[in-house]
């Protein structure tokens, strides 16, 4: 258990260098992030712009992928076969993105179930992504999710490819959680012989 405290707090204080490195090669280069501030006279209180919607779109365009908004304005799109929502405004530089549905399994299986909740929390654990499940009990399934939250302004350098790998993370954590699960699988067949 100490290990998974230890490896815990370790990827939060990576997650904060690699931002906060991020965040000092873009100001060192001299390109601020494009911020427009507006403040509203009645209230007195400023809204800042990032104009990160926007850009979120034109750099889907960019790495060819077509795009539909959806309820509540997300953003849903297709990309090397997986099916993503993302929420990203102009009032935040980061966006969240969710690669939905991607495995799904029978409810009413205990020894799966039990095998996912554990391959998830380490996949938690050892990767930049959330991975969680939902539940429909009326057809006696789960889904499985991931998501993240990144980064994304307009001073982004490079950014067709930054998203490109933002997204390709989706894939090597989906893989991560199938091969796991294999592998746990065989181990237990293994043990019953």
């Amino acid at each position: 258990m100490e290990l998974y405290d230890s490896l815990g707090i370790l990827v939060v204080f990576a997650g904060i260098g690699i931002l906060a490195w991020f965040i000092n090669r873009i100001t060192n280069n001299g390109k601020q992030a494009s911020v427009v501030t507006s403040e509203n006279k009645e209230t007195g209180n400023t809204k800042k712009n990032w104009k990160s919607r926007e850009f979120f779109l034109s750099t889907l365009q960019k790495i060819g992928c077509t795009y539909e908004i959806g309820e509540n304005d997300r953003i849903s799109f297709t990309w090397q076969g997986g099916n993503f929502l993302v929420d990203v405004s102009d009032d935040c530089p980061f966006a969240v993105v969710w690669y939905l549905g991607w495995a799904e399994y029978e409810l009413y299986d205990v020894d799966n179930l039990s095998r996912v909740r554990t391959v998830i929390n380490d996949a938690n654990i050892n990767h930049n992504l959330n991975v969680v499940y939902s539940i429909n009990k009326d057809d006696g399934i789960y889904y499985l999710h991931t998501k993240k939250h990144f980064l994304f302004i307009p001073s982004i350098e490079d950014a067709h490819d930054y998203l490109c790998a933002v997204l390709s993370e989706f894939f090597v954590v989906r893989r991560y959680v199938e091969t796991e699960l294999e592998k746990m699988k065989i181990e237990e067949e293994k043990l019953k012989e």
